[in-house]
């Protein structure tokens, strides 16, 4: 049986045991079942640019975590780190951005490092409106005490939330730990887009693989475009060849996380195209 050579990838050797760990079940059924391709692109989602740095994160609306895009739903956020502070005004401890999406409340443990003295701890919510809100908590004594600060507008959505701390007496530390919240961000359509490759000129069909996860009536598709944006071939589906394309040598993959609504979540954490001449 010929060996169909795939485009050279240049990582360290972690990253290239990632990438073919993570992306095994796609390339074993290529070989398995496949054999004309001419060249292959791949990359896996670890961080928002991807191991070999191919999403175009300008372009891209899907939300990226940890090892992952999404269109959306309710995700957790936490900073166990224990922070102090010995200044008796607030300084700025923690900072969450990108939020885009509503919460209830934040969780945390504070307390003072002095059995007599109190340390203070402010959240600040920064609303999707422009406006911001302040909610503050206190502990006497040098016990951890779990508090929480109860978002004023629960409804709206966040940006961004920071966690203040300060002391009663200057010199005797405020101390906070095991931040905590929960985000919910109703499904909408988003996209990953990879950024424009150079190809052979051409080519007759594609092929896309990619692991992903589907709830309700959520989708994944694929637009792809040949001549950088030009020429769209729009909503196909994955998994099989494509005849569907246009000539062209600057290719654009763009992956579709469809879903509207609570519970029509999408997820996307790698993809392989194969070109076909």
């Amino acid at each position: 049986m010929e060996e169909r050579p795939v485009t050279k990838v240049t990582t360290d050797f972690l990253e290239q045991q990632q990438l073919e760990q993570n992306l095994n079940g796609i390339y074993v059924a290529i070989l398995a079942t496949f054999y004309g391709y001419s060249s292959m692109f791949l990359d896996i989602f670890s961080s928002a640019g991807g191991i070999l740095s191919s999403v175009d994160t300008g372009n891209t609306t899907a939300y990226f975590l940890t090892n992952l895009y999404d269109n959306g739903g309710v995700i957790d956020f936490s900073n166990a780190a224990v922070v102090e502070e010995d200044n008796d005004a607030y300084v700025l401890k923690k900072t969450f951005e990108d939020l885009s999406g509503t919460t209830p409340n934040v969780t945390n443990q504070i307390r003072s490092s002095s059995p007599a003295e109190i340390g203070y701890c402010k959240v600040k919510y920064y609303y999707s409106d422009e406006t911001t809100e302040e909610v503050e908590q206190s502990q006497y004594g040098d016990t951890w005490t779990s508090k929480t600060y109860t978002n004023p507008y629960s409804a709206k959505g966040v940006d961004k939330i920071e966690v203040y701390l300060r002391t009663s007496s200057s010199g005797i530390d405020a101390e906070e730990k095991s931040t905590a919240f929960t985000i919910t961000r109703v499904p909408t359509k988003k996209i990953v887009q990879m950024d424009m490759r150079t190809i052979a000129a051409n080519p007759v069909a594609c092929r896309i693989y990619c692991h992903y996860s589907l709830a309700g009536t959520s989708s994944l598709t694929y637009d792809i475009s040949f001549d950088n944006g030009t020429t769209w071939v729009t909503d196909q589906s994955l998994n099989i060849k494509n005849t569907s394309v246009h000539d062209g040598t600057q290719m654009i993959l763009r992956l579709n996380l469809n879903g509207e609504g609570t519970g029509n979540r999408a997820t996307v954490s790698d993809y392989s195209m194969m070109l076909y001449y």
